[in-house]
């Protein structure tokens, strides 16, 4: 059901004929908005790359500490 705003609220606007946003960008605006996005993109790609590389070493450092216990004479 739908309710009919303008009868109840008289001074209020009508939902259903909001004005239209007016869009005035200029060039400037957008290659900042442009710029803003493509350094964000790679600021992500970064982190990501380096959280990559930090697992790799891990990874390649635990196989190299469990190398070495094989190789470790036992203890008695």
């Amino acid at each position: 059901m739908l309710l009919n705003t303008q009868a109840a609220y008289p001074n209020s606007p009508n939902l259903y004929q909001l004005p239209q946003l007016q869009h005035n960008f200029s060039v400037s605006d957008l290659l900042t908005c442009l710029l803003v996005q493509v350094s964000m993109k790679l600021i992500a790609e970064s982190i990501h790359f380096i959280d990559n590389t930090l697992k790799l070493y891990h990874w390649a450092l635990l196989r190299s500490t469990l190398a070495r216990r094989r190789h470790w004479p036992k203890s008695s």
